[in-house]
């Protein structure tokens, strides 16, 4: 080897030594390499690098360029290690971003296509491919060649209308994408190796059980590709674990492959363009808080992101959506979920909350660093659920294995027909139309048409008004209990889907628990328990849809066969799950508007509730305490429990007396107001006196704002629990100390005067803003006695403000704790009253989305029957966790070939088929299914445009061949074809084009005026952004009532005429939604009589590479005629008028939907008709005349109104009139003074005497008059009223003190009678179970429950009649038992009814019969027990025995494969069958006979 490349190397010297001067190869020399192996080529005395090189510099002659990169293509695809280092020496020296721009520049010299050209593309084409294959570093350079052919090749296709050529570049642009985003990626994933070097992380392993695997995605499922699952696209599983594998490994890649898409975008660009994700710069995280699973982050968003947030129209940031943050561009990734986004919230402050996941070992997310942080747009919220779900279904749970997880196709009858071969169902509704769910009455069953189900003799099709496969879907339905009804748009699936539900509703008794869904749902006044029911389900029906649109039409159809005289009792029993209903009707169904009746549903107290109580008599104590602190001076026994100095003060002095200390208590009060008193009548002191009162006055009071706050009363209302929003006094009140000075009327009402002020002045004190420094506490803190009264106060108020800041602390602690559990509490509830909702109801209706989250309410309640509509819609992996382990009949109805599923991820359905459906594998896979064929909604004109998809087998039935034509227009099917070019909005990736939302609002209005009503009309669009542009358009009342919708949203709708809006329209070739054959067979099947289209037709047809589809429609439109650039329109009256509506502007041709002709039709007014011509309202007894009135009043006005005969003129000139009251008023000339209210203001006197102001209409005797008076109120006290007001009814609201019945004092309303008010001083009473307990004074011991504990043997008087296990079972139990242990219970409840309900939990041990000894609780000593020591079967067969519990080792069966042999040599594959013979030794014995 080493020979022939030395060889090699000096034959190629030579050459170059002796060829050097002839330049560059020629069209011959070229020709002659190409036909050469590579190696011989590299051998060749016409080889040289340089004069190679020097070809690549000349890209001018296209033959040449096109030989010299098939030669290029052929060195770079070299495979022989010998010439490897020739092939990368040629590499390092041609391919650089020059030699690509040359290609590009000969690309650009392309005007028309011919053979040459498609050589020279072809030979770049394979150039590329090898060099991004086997040099992807050499490659990188190509990216801008790849898009300058692409760019090259759709100008080429615009310029071409041969279709085969079309074809032949189209491929070849599929083929160039194809490299430049492999380039790309390779770009991208270089970059994340070198990442990967520097962490020196290992190579990741699959995890072995995907029940492991953490939902929230990792760094290397971002970094690294997905697992590749084996792909079931149509074969079956080998076991359950491997068919959840598959669906939770594709749906957790499928969560976050946009997200992945992303960061791979920005790693390469530091940019985002895709519209999958959305990215914030410059996020802060705020705070953090540890709450009971995990901890919340607190993030702020940068202000000028809001203005381009569209939270209404985009949904960013809510519940539940993923994101991934980062401080280093997405090198270290962290994961979060959005915990809490108000959005209100978010506008204000730009802050919300977060919940991050972190993996062990990582470290902690930076608080201080700015992040960059990514946001997916994939329902992530969604799939947790489902995710979640999937890990946690076993081999039990899952119904209809058979079929989903082995593919068998072998279909049984529903499990609740087995059992009984003689059930016959009422066919009688169905025959006759009649309604279902009606009142109960005494009539025979004599005219019920029953048939039996296992049997051939049911009602014909014409007796069911079905057509022939519709009748075969429906015994299918019937009678197999996996059923998958598939239909093409039209064939009346829906309709097929209702006769179904209301054949089986009508028929419930055979498999729905009636009595458990007629159960009373417990009333308001009842408690209910968190606890479910055991073991019993409702067994309802439930009714699941891909979108909220498509199950409330279902629902809707079902309400049409319910009768409606008995509405309050099925209304009761049908319930709509979901906030979205879109329409009022369903909306008095949905669970939002039950909960409403069942909100003062009380829940029986739990732990919860008790935390949630014990939280609200914390924060109210608190907040009391705060509104005293103001009010009242608190002694040392309360600041010790708040402040340190107070305890070193206690400390210094035992007998520390805070009262005292501040000069407050009634003894120093007194010696100081009697000094006071003294000297009252020297004048110097009373001014001395008189300023320290007015300084006092001025004096700093605490402007604190939390303070301020704290002090309002603020109470949170529940009705679950009960707490005392009333809490005894705390600290010594000013007042009462007053109070008790002068309760014995010693003093005169100076010294009463003079005590006040000094406890005013005390009260004034206690609000000055001047405190102690602690400093100066910790100076004065040891000798208390010996510092002024002034310092005092400002070392209390030092004692108070710690006091304060400390409670507000504790305050704010407790209600964020109390908000976290009134929403535990309130999620508790909810589900509580969700489920004894559901659990009542016999039809339960959902989307998908709905389901899945209430799938552990579902299981509970078990629905047996299950009708999944749009089933073709839903991903097979969202099916999963609706299908309880109860259900037994399955019911799919749907079309394969209509809309599929969104995926994330392009190449992830590509490999993994993400977005395929249960129906659509079960159909790929052989399982049998229904088809119905005979279309009921579409004319022929638009039913033949679905032909390609459907050939044959879709048929029209006789209703839609005798639909009228569309007025006005020559055509009832029509595609109007354009070239005015789309816009993108903002920075949105949603299409616009004005020039169809121009055309379509004329059209629609031309319609409109042709007579068709609004709700005959649709428009349809497949851009969120064309949707709303034409809504704007279409704002005016003309249009509305007329449906405007986004394409993916309109599935399973349709109408009379549909106006479809296609959008695309641009020099790139690119069509975007509409090359996806479902989406377009979807659009073009929605209406009934008339179908108008408006798009680039051009466009699709040469650039519609996966959809075939519009090639064919598109060419049977032009054979049909029925493809232009204008819309033909003619006038009704008048036929021979035809006009083209290529523009908007044409319509004004026809102003009123006819032609510009007038109308000259004579009015009754006798006016004439002043309208353009108009097929509308002929006979004009709609149109009103438009002509000015011509008549006078009787004062000689002239009418300035329009025509409006037959109605008087009423003339509205302005004139001046006389009232009644002499008053002058000006008023339309038609109007009678006499019936006007004069409302001009007077002053009358009033017979109080005082003069009021009021309006002349106004009766003076009946004015109430509002003048202030002073009266002295019956009690003696005066009061300031208005003088209308009744002083015996007046009720006195001066706080005065008084003394109780039971002595206790005070402070109330003087109006309140103190014998019926209820004193609430707590104080000790004796029982009468002889306990003393705290009770509020006026409670009688005789209704308070004792609450303390009791503990007592348990008596054998008072042992259960009924055993336990008899309310779970219904068994009974006859057996005695003796119970000597003991009990504990409150003193208040009695023994008896405690120990029924109460029995003996003790362990004890229990010799059972088989020999084993158990562990049970004492009241079950007498029951029968199973049991569950683990033990050898015992089995008669050949095969081994088995580890059951003890339990089953008589009845435990023998599960293994038989695997006997026969005569005729058949190995017996049946489940072990001993000691029955093998079936296939009988059938061979039964043969030879």
């Amino acid at each position: 080897m080493s020979e022939i490349f030395s060889r090699g190397t000096l034959n190629n010297t030579c050459f170059v030594t002796m060829a050097s001067s002839e330049g560059i190869y020629s069209h011959s020399d070229l020709v002659l390499l190409s036909d050469l192996p590579i190696q011989q080529m590299f051998e060749s005395p016409c080889w040289s690098e340089t004069r190679f090189q020097k070809t690549s510099l000349d890209m001018n002659n296209i033959e040449r360029s096109s030989l010299f990169l098939n030669v290029f293509a052929k060195i770079v695809a070299c495979e022989v290690e010998s010439c490897e280092i020739q092939v990368t020496e040629i590499l390092t020296r041609i391919t650089d971003r020059v030699f690509f721009s040359r290609i590009c520049t000969l690309l650009s010299t392309i005007k028309e296509v011919n053979e040459d050209w498609f050589t020279l593309l072809e030979n770049i084409l394979k150039m590329l491919r090898e060099l991004c294959s086997k040099f992807p570093n050499v490659a990188f350079d190509s990216v801008e060649l790849c898009i300058f052919m692409a760019s090259t090749i759709t100008k080429l296709m615009f310029s071409n209308n041969d279709d085969v050529l079309n074809d032949r570049l189209s491929k070849m642009m599929n083929d160039v994408e194809t490299i430049r985003r492999s380039i790309t990626d390779k770009a991208v994933q270089v970059e994340i190796e070198g990442r990967e070097k520097k962490r020196d992380t290992c190579m990741r392993k699959p995890s072995i059980d995907f029940r492991k695997i953490p939902i929230l995605p990792t760094r290397d499922d971002i970094f690294y590709e997905p697992f590749q699952v084996k792909e079931m696209w149509k074969a079956s599983y080998e076991n359950l674990d491997q068919y959840l594998d598959v669906h939770f490994r594709q749906i957790r890649a499928h969560s976050f492959t946009q997200l992945r898409s992303g960061i791979y975008d920005y790693i390469r660009t530091k940019s985002l363009n895709a519209n999958s994700v959305r990215l914030y710069r410059n996020v802060r995280i705020v705070s953090k808080e540890t709450c009971s699973d995990g901890t919340l982050y607190e993030i702020q968003l940068e202000e000028r992101l809001l203005s381009h947030i569209k939270f209404e129209r985009n949904r960013p940031l809510v519940y539940g959506s993923i994101l991934c943050m980062s401080p280093d561009d997405f090198d270290t990734l962290y994961f979060a979920v959005v915990e809490n986004a108000n959005h209100d919230q978010i506008n204000t402050d730009c802050t919300l909350k977060i919940k991050i996941r972190q993996e062990q070992g990582e470290s902690e997310i930076p608080m201080e660093l700015p992040l960059t942080m990514m946001e997916s747009t994939v329902n992530f919220e969604l799939h947790r659920h489902v995710l979640a779900s999937l890990q946690n279904i076993y081999e039990e749970d899952l119904p209809f294995r058979r079929y989903m997880v082995e593919g068998l196709k072998n279909i049984h009858p529903p499990l609740y027909l087995q059992d009984n071969t003689d059930i016959e169902y009422d066919m009688t509704p169905m025959i006759s139309n009649s309604k279902i769910f009606k009142k109960r009455s005494r009539k025979t069953t004599k005219d019920c048409r029953r048939y039996k189900v296992h049997s051939e003799h049911w009602p014909s099709a014409e007796e069911l008004h079905l057509d022939e496969s519709q009748y075969k879907a429906f015994q299918c339905a019937l009678t197999r209990e996996f059923v998958m009804i598939r239909g093409p748009p039209g064939t009346g699936k829906t309709h097929v889907g209702l006769i179904i539900a209301k054949t089986l509703l009508h028929n419930r008794i055979h498999w729905m628990n009636e009595r458990k869904i007629n159960e009373n749902i417990p009333s308001s006044k009842n408690c209910v328990q968190k606890t479910r029911y055991i073991g019993e389900t409702s067994s309802a029906m439930l009714i699941v849809s891909k979108t909220n649109n498509g199950l409330d039409q279902f629902i809707e159809g079902i309400l049409k066969f319910l009768d409606p005289e008995n509405i309050d009792h099925w209304k009761s029993k049908f319930v709509r799950v979901g906030s979205k209903c879109t329409n009022s009707i369903n909306e008095a169904l949905s669970l939002k508007h039950k909960r409403k009746h069942m909100s003062s549903l009380k829940m029986k107290e739990t732990g919860c509730y008790d935390l949630l109580s014990k939280s609200k008599e914390t924060i109210g104590k608190i907040k009391w305490m705060l509104k005293k602190s103001l009010e009242n001076v608190f002694g040392e026994k309360i600041l010790m429990n708040w402040v340190e100095e107070v305890k070193t003060l206690r400390e210094n002095s035992i007998e520390f007396d805070m009262l005292e200390w501040l000069g407050i208590d009634e003894k120093s009060l007194r010696q100081s107001v009697s000094k006071d008193y003294e000297q009252s009548e020297v004048e110097s002191a009373e001014k001395d006196l008189e300023s320290e009162t007015v300084g006092c006055e001025n004096e700093e009071y605490v402007t604190d704002t939390e303070a301020e706050s704290i002090n309002c009363d603020i109470y949170i209302d529940d009705e679950d629990y009960k707490t005392c929003d009333k809490f005894e006094e705390i600290g010594a009140s000013l007042e009462l100390i007053v109070d008790s000075i002068l309760e014995n009327n010693e003093f005169d009402e100076k010294f009463s005067s003079l005590l006040k002020e000094r406890a005013n002045k005390a009260k004034t004190n206690i609000r000055r803003g001047d405190i102690m420094t602690q400093t100066e506490v910790e100076k004065s803190i040891e000798k208390p006695w010996k510092i002024p009264l002034v310092q005092r106060w400002r070392m209390y108020r030092y004692f108070l403000h710690q006091l304060r800041q400390k409670a507000i602390n504790l305050l704010h602690e407790e209600e964020i704790e109390y908000a976290k559990l009134q929403a535990k509490c309130a999620r508790e509830k909810q589900m509580v009253i969700d489920y004894e909702i559901l659990s009542h109801s016999a039809i339960i209706a959902m989307t998908t989305a709905g389901a899945v989250r209430y799938q552990d309410v579902l299981n509970e309640i078990g629905p047996k029957i299950i009708i999944v509509v749009e089933a073709a819609e839903i991903l097979e992996a969202h099916i999963i966790p609706i299908l309880n382990s109860f259900c037994e009949h399955l019911i799919l109805i749907g079309d394969h070939s209509r809309l599929e599923m969104k995926s994330s991820g392009i190449e992830l359905h590509r490999k993994h088929y993400i977005d395929s459906s249960l129906f659509e594998r079960m159909i790929n896979l052989g399982v049998p299914y229904v088809s119905l064929n005979r279309q009921h909604r579409m004319r022929p004109d638009i039913s033949q445009l679905l032909r390609p998809v459907y050939g044959r087998e879709l048929i029209d039935n006789d209703n839609v061949l005798e639909y009228e034509h569309v007025l006005g227009i020559e055509k009832n099917v029509y595609f109007v074809s354009h070239s005015a070019e789309e816009y993108k909005m903002g920075d949105t990736q949603t299409f616009l084009n004005d020039h169809e939302a121009m055309y379509i609002e004329c059209l629609t209005r031309y319609l409109l005026k042709q007579g068709y009503t609004a709700k005959q009309i649709t428009i349809i669009t497949p851009y969120s952004g064309q949707m709303n542009l034409i809504q704007n358009r279409l704002s005016s009342d003309d249009f509305k009532g007329i449906r405007i919708s986004i394409l993916d949203k309109y599935q399973g709708e349709e109408n009379d005429i549909v106006i479809l809006s296609l959008v695309r329209c641009n020099t790139e070739g690119n069509i975007g939604f509409l090359d996806k054959e479902k989406r377009v067979c979807m659009a073009l099947s929605r209406s009934r009589i008339g179908l108008y289209v408006i798009g680039n037709f051009d466009l699709l047809r040469k650039f519609s590479h996966k959809c075939k589809l519009w090639q064919q429609v598109i060419k049977m439109m032009e054979n049909n005629e029925a493809l232009g650039k204008g819309l033909p329109l003619f006038c009704r009256n008048h036929k021979l008028t035809r006009m083209l509506a290529v523009h908007s502007e044409d319509f004004d041709k026809v102003p009123e939907g006819g032609c510009l002709q007038k109308c000259s039709f004579i009015l009754k007014c006798g006016h004439v008709c002043n309208l353009h011509c108009h097929p509308r309202d002929p006979n004009h007894t709609e149109i009103t005349c438009q002509e000015q009135c011509s008549s006078y009043c009787e004062k000689g006005h002239k009418c300035s109104k329009r025509c409006h005969f037959p109605h008087d003129c009423q003339c509205g000139r302005e004139v001046k009139k006389c009232l009644p009251c002499d008053h002058k008023l000006m008023m339309a000339c038609h109007i009678n003074p006499e019936y006007v209210t004069c409302k001009f203001q007077v002053n009358r006197k009033l017979k109080c005497g005082h003069t009021g102001v009021m309006l002349c209409f106004e009766n003076p005797l009946q004015y109430k008059c509002d003048v202030t008076v002073q009266r002295i109120l019956e009690c003696g006290h005066q009061m300031v009223v208005s003088c209308h007001d009744d002083k015996e009814h007046f009720k006195c609201k001066k706080i005065v003190l008084r003394t109780l019945p039971c002595e206790h004092k005070i402070l109330l309303e003087c109006h309140v009678d103190v014998n019926k008010y209820d004193c609430k001083q707590m104080i000790v009473k004796t029982l009468q179970c002889k306990h003393e307990a705290e009770v509020p004074c006026h409670l009688n011991v005789l209704s308070f429950k004792c609450m303390e504990d009791v503990t007592e043997k348990r008596s054998d008087k008072y042992k259960p009649k009924l055993s336990f296990t008899y309310y779970l079972t219904g068994k009974r139990s006859d057996i005695e038992y003796k119970c000597e242990h003991f009990y504990t219970r409150k003193c208040h409840e009695l023994p008896s009814q405690f120990q029924l309900l109460n029995p003996c939990k003790e362990q004890i041990k229990k010799n059972l019969e088989c020999g084993h000894i158990i562990a049970i609780a004492c009241h079950q000593q007498c029951e029968p027990n199973r049991c569950k020591t683990q033990v050898m079967t015992t089995f008669r067969c050949h095969h081994k025995n088995i580890i059951v519990p003890c339990y089953q080792r008589n009845i435990a069966k023998c599960r293994s494969v038989c695997g006997k042999l026969c005569e005729a040599g058949y190995t017996c594959q049946q489940v072990c069958h001993y000691p029955d013979l093998c079936s296939y030794m009988v059938r061979v014995k039964s043969d030879a006979k």
